[in-house]
């Protein structure tokens, strides 16, 4: 029985849960563009994921670097709920777009909540006026 909170979600499957299809919609730089990342998913995955300070254990003639702490994911979870990677190891690129996604994803919340608040009752426009530079 694994501590891993990530390790009973068995969402990784041959489409992963980011992807809104895998047939290509079209291809830009040689890379094949399959649409989107689901950003709301990717919230989530962000939100559920463990992320722990560790270092790689010393394994004689591993040329692992055991001294050297790292802060992130575990391979295993990590592939678990996302379908990408092979589980033994993360792609920076899937990490960092999985990251973004869900940062891209908050920020437009906040913005939609700062709007409501702040656009409903003028506090906005003001604040803009008052910061204008005039010539």
């Amino acid at each position: 029985m694994s501590n891993d909170p990530a390790a009973t979600d068995n969402t990784a499957q041959d489409e992963p849960p980011l992807a809104p299809t895998m047939r290509p919609l079209f291809s830009e730089d040689g890379r094949a563009i399959f649409g989107y990342a689901d950003a709301a998913v990717a919230e989530a995955i962000v939100q559920k994921l463990p992320i722990y300070f560790w270092k790689h254990e010393e394994v004689s003639g591993s040329g692992k670097d055991s001294v050297q702490p790292h802060v992130g994911p575990m391979p295993g979870a990590f592939h678990r709920v996302t379908g990408l990677g092979n589980g033994k190891e993360i792609q920076p690129d899937d990490l960092l777009g999985v990251a973004l996604t869900a940062l891209q994803n908050a920020l437009y919340r906040i913005q939609y909540l700062e709007d409501q608040l702040l656009d409903g009752r003028g506090f906005r426009n003001q604040q803009d006026k008052s910061m204008e530079v005039t010539h």
